[in-house]
């Protein structure tokens, strides 16, 4: 250990946060990524000699015999139903809820004690608002649990505080990205107020509010206390019939392969005997990737430091409300008459081996990492620069907590709570000392700070219920109810496609690379706003087609979407490609200069129109940073400019990383609001260097045609002696056409909610294999699926196939084969001239597919559309993409054919009023609702998944229904908007974009009826609406058919 200053030493005057950001900048600088040894806090034998540390108090470690060789705290059951692994937020969550449902025989093991691992040191913060409709519906449920449900149900208080939360505001996009949650809250129910400057120092004293725009108030937000929140869970679960059993380590899960070749789950190993079981849950945490290899299963997660410190009592901060200053990258926490104070930095620690013997422990609070947040603390609540940091347990050296039986949190929250089975937990804080001290803790991070949930695909019976990123708390009840949905019924209630294992593709899960860069990177950027548009640059180039190289170098700027590269539009100024990820120049990592990617991302850092938009409104909205209006539309007063904090191009927040720069290239300094100068925004005037590309590929291929590489689309064949019986079971339309037929489908699930859309292409049977189809006998079928969801489709049908045991194979051929899609008026003569058949109507109809030679290459040729224009796709082999594509670019020239990416895409489908599952179509949405009747075969008798449900659906009436609406006014809109209907909030929107043929903005969004009632078709006609976007209303119209060509005119190739 460093030898400490002596102003930091026992027995030195209080430290305070000012003075331990001096210290900390003056002390050595250190590698940010060394190993930091544990303090281990959980009981041991042995006394351990006191050691310096920079604060008032020394805690020594308490003497006793190790808990877990007492053996497991009650005997282990032969056999159960469940197996829940982990006795942290989302292992008691998930126990509670399945004993709620019904479910009999669950058993919950823990390896030491309820919250040893990371739960019991968590914030235990609850914000209700998040820009996700899901994940707000998600915060409700552990909220209700929380502060209602659980002490209704056993009498307990879980220690739930209700002080309010409080969103600053230091630019205005900040502010703009709070007016949305604002509006999405009204679509639930959640109150919450946009603050002037002076009403929020009204409403926090002391708080500095000079630097300003504005704040977002939740006044029912709140504080959750992990220990007693978990052991209420407990509790009610084991009054349920569950069993809750600490002490007790898995050692092994048996697994066992069935007559179909299948994995199952079949039982769990332990220190003190063996559980038969057909389901194992991992909530392990930290540790889920252990427990995961013990199956076999992967589990792209890992360990990060994360710190926060506990100040001294401050005078007048009693029931204050939490506070998040996003810009700053801060949170402080209302701990009694004091706060918590910690945040997320751009240099986390990597934890690199998690030792399995860790509990009740910290970590060594690096100083050089944690004063990033120091300084925005400081400015945020000036009050805090003269208070003392409370005793710790680590910070930088070693230090002891003097416990009886277990953990010093459990014990200083809930006063000697009882526990389960007699035991009693008890600290020794002395007086007023309640609540952590500094701590440095340990918590599980993934590739895109979204949970791991659901059944793993490697092993059936085998769910997910790990990985997520500080928020087990708040998402824990929530998530806890869908898991335990999961595990009875086969799917959650909820949209969970976001948190679902299944959304990554195999060969990322297991990528080291992959996973640290894009962990990082998601830790890094966890309080940046939320654009529309914005693009990870970590983890890049994992996946690229046979197209990658030629699209570049005319100017591509790719998307990424698990892993692929995919075109997103196309710029005139060269080649931008993504570089190796920079860490943002962490660890010793020198940042890129001149990242013309980057920069082209910049522009898109606004809740505007993007400036290659190019509409009449983008110009005027780029002129002025702040707008007139009321607090509800638009600051009307701004901070001086040397007060004002702008977003940081590269995407993260603003001045963050100021002090760890300093400190790591060794100009170690303070740095004061006064002294800091903003970053000059990167869409002012003037900055229109993609001018008006996205414009110009959508109109183009209104106008004349355009290419899309769409080669990352998921290709898989369905062939077997079964796959006529299974493609009539998965697919809600009729595809058991004739040979040469292609039909646009969903794939539904028990409940009629939509799993997948896809087109499905049926192929004559063949004895000799090729690069586009293989060889088979029986029936044969080739879908194409949206490349993001791709490994979710691959899924669903594995798992339709094993469950009804259809004899027939899936075949994925996604990496074999490239897809280029020609779209537009002019998209049959380009084509006549590139492929060796007749293009007219009669011979090549709409929703067909043939054979065909492209400039000699052969290729799989279906005449459908994305965009609602004449047009065909061509599936193509790898190794003909780049001939056939110049062919087709040569043949397109006089026609005035342009190259288009996926931002066309969404803006032309928009239009058209096609569909895009998970954006206006998803799990939770049926067909039905969605207008999608005319892909359910419900004339016909035969039986598909999800029948039965849209029938009791269509008989009872459909209680949503999904409506277009368009807006007169030049305002952009992204999702997320409140859908009012007659002075009353009806639903809000899910997806949106301008349309550039019709020149309005277009949204979609699933509205019901207050009353409760059906929603009819008249009922959609009848109303007045308004879409409510950042505070401000805007009137709309409502459409039940598609506003641009309503009558399918184009795609038939008439013009």
């Amino acid at each position: 250990m460093p030898v400490l200053p002596a102003v930091l030493r026992p027995g030195a005057p209080m430290a305070s946060l000012s003075r331990a950001l001096r210290v900390a900048a003056a002390r050595p600088r250190q590698s940010p990524t060394r190993g930091l040894g544990p303090c281990n806090l959980s009981s041991a034998s042995g006394p351990t000699a006191e050691k310096s540390v920079p604060y008032q108090r020394t805690l020594k470690e308490g003497q006793g015999t190790s808990v877990v060789a007492q053996g497991p705290s009650r005997p282990l059951p032969s056999t159960a139903n469940v197996v829940v692994i982990g006795g942290g937020s989302l292992g008691c969550q998930t126990l509670y809820h399945l004993a709620k449902l019904g479910m009999s025989g669950a058993v919950l093991l823990e390896r030491e004690r309820l919250t040893s691992g990371t739960t019991w040191h968590t914030a235990g913060l609850l914000w209700q608002l998040r820009p996700s409709d899901v994940e707000v519906e998600l915060l409700a449920h552990t909220r209700r649990v929380v502060s209602r449900e659980l002490e209704e149900e056993t009498g307990l208080h879980t220690g739930w505080i209700q002080n309010g939360g409080l969103f600053i505001a230091s630019n205005r996009q900040r502010l703009d990205e709070y007016k949305r949650l604002m509006s999405l809250g009204k679509a639930y129910g959640v109150e919450s107020h946009v603050l002037s400057p002076a009403e929020t120092k009204t409403l926090y004293p002391l708080m500095n509010v000079d630097d300003l725009y504005g704040t977002l108030y939740v006044p029912h937000d709140g504080t959750m206390d992990p220990a007693g929140t978990c052991s209420t869970l407990a509790r009610a679960a084991s009054a349920r019939g569950a069993q809750v059993i600490e002490n007790c380590p898995v050692t092994g899960i048996r697994v066992w392969t069935d007559d179909f070749g299948v994995r199952r789950v079949a039982g769990v190993e332990t220190q003190h005997g063996s559980i038969q079981t057909p389901c194992v849950v991992n909530c392990a945490g930290v540790w889920a990737s252990a427990v995961g290899r013990m199956a076999g299963v992967k589990v792209p997660l890992v360990a990060m430091h994360h710190a926060y410190v506990v100040t001294e009592r401050i005078e007048g901060i009693q029931n204050m409300p939490n506070v998040r200053d996003h810009d700053a990258s801060v949170y402080l926490r209302l701990q009694g008459d004091a706060l918590s104070v910690g945040g997320y930095e751009a240099n986390p620690i990597f934890w690199e081996e998690v030792s399995d013997k860790f509990a009740f422990g910290l970590f060594d609070l690096d100083w050089e990492v944690f004063t990033q947040h120091i300084e925005g603390a400081i400015n945020r609540v000036p009050v805090l620069e003269k208070t003392g940091i409370k005793s710790t347990v680590c910070g930088p050296g070693e230090t002891h907590m003097q416990v009886t039986d277990h953990s010093p949190w459990v014990g200083a929250l809930t006063g000697g709570m009882e526990w389960l089975g007699g035991h009693s937990l008890r600290t020794q804080t002395g007086g007023q000392d309640r609540g952590q001290p500094s701590l440095a803790l340990e918590e599980s991070f993934t590739p895109d700070h979204k949970p791991l949930m659901g059944e793993a695909p490697e092993v059936r019976g085998f769910f997910l219920g790990c990985g997520f990123n500080s928020a087990g708390m708040m998402l824990g009840g929530g998530c806890g109810q869908e898991l335990a949905h999961w595990i009875i019924h086969g799917r959650p209630e909820k949209d969970m496609h976001g948190y679902d294992i299944r959304r990554f593709h195999h060969s990322l899960t297991d990528h080291p690379r992959w996973i640290r860069e894009r962990s990082h990177e998601s830790y890094a950027k966890n309080y940046s706003v939320v654009f529309p548009h914005d693009e990870p640059l970590a983890g890049r180039n994992m996946r690229r087609d046979p197209l990658h190289e030629e699209l570049l170098g005319q100017g591509c700027v790719f998307q990424e979407r698990h892993g692929w590269e995919r075109p997103g539009w196309f710029h005139p100024q060269g080649p931008a490609p993504v570089l190796e990820y920079d860490y943002y120049g962490a660890y010793g990592s020198r940042a890129h200069e001149d990242y013309a990617y980057r920069r082209l991302l910049a522009d898109e850092y606004t809740f505007d129109f993007p400036p290659h938009h190019d509409t009449e409104a983008s110009a005027e909205q780029s002129q002025d940073k702040v707008t007139g209006g009321s607090w509800a539309s638009g600051p009307v007063w701004a901070p001086p400019r040397d007060k004002q904090r702008e977003p940081e191009p590269r995407g993260l927040w603003p001045g963050v990383c100021l002090l760890f720069l300093l400190l790591q290239s060794g100009q170690a300094r303070l740095v004061t609001w006064d002294s800091w100068q903003p970053v000059a925004p990167a869409w002012g005037p003037g900055s229109h260097v993609q001018g008006v590309e996205i414009k110009k590929e959508c109109l183009a291929c209104r106008g004349a045609a355009a290419v899309f590489d769409m080669s990352y689309f998921g290709k898989f064949y369905l062939v077997g002696l079964d796959a006529r019986k299974a493609a009539d079971w998965l697919f809600s339309a009729d595809v058991s056409r004739p040979p040469g037929s292609t039909v646009y489908t969903c794939m539904l699930n028990c409940r009629g909610g939509t799993e997948s859309d896809l087109t499905v292409s049926r192929l004559a049977p063949s004895h000799q294999a090729s690069p586009l189809a293989p060889a088979f006998e029986g029936d044969g079928y080739y879908l194409a699926v949206g490349g993001a969801m791709a490994q979710h489709n691959w899924s669903h049908i594995t798992t339709v196939l094993q469950d009804q045991k259809f004899r027939c194979r899936l075949i994925d051929n996604s990496e074999d084969l490239g897809m280029v899609s020609i779209q537009g008026p002019a998209s049959r003569a380009i084509l006549q001239e590139v492929l060796d058949a007749d293009l007219s109507n009669k011979a090549f109809p709409f929703s067909t597919h043939k054979l065909l030679r492209a400039a000699g290459h052969l290729v799989r040729a279906i005449r459908l559309s994305f965009v609602g224009e004449l047009g065909w796709e061509l599936h193509i082999p790898k190794a003909s993409c780049v001939p056939v594509y110049r062919a087709v670019m040569a043949a397109g020239a006089k026609h005035g054919l342009v190259n288009a990416g996926y931002r066309a895409i969404d803006s032309l489908s928009t239009e058209k009023g096609y569909r895009h599952w998970h954006a206006d179509l998803r799990p939770d949405d049926s067909p039905l609702e969605a207008g999608l009747a005319f892909t359910c075969k419900l004339k016909s008798p035969v039986p598909f998944l999800g029948r039965e449900a849209l029938e009791q659906q269509r008989a009872a009436g459909l209680r949503r229904r999904l409506v277009c609406f368009t807006v007169e006014d030049k305002v952009p809109m992204f999702g997320l908007e409140a859908i009012w209907r007659n002075g009353q909030v009806v639903g809000h929107v899910r997806r949106a974009d301008f349309g550039f043929a019709i020149d309005k903005t277009i949204a979609y969004g699933y509205i019901h009826d207050p009353s409760g009632g059906p929603v009819s078709r008249d009922f959609v006609k009848s109303g007045d609406y308004a879409l409510e976007r950042m505070g401000v209303t805007y009137g709309a119209q409502a459409h039940l058919k598609s506003p641009f060509d309503p009558d399918n005119k184009r795609v038939k190739g008439t013009y």
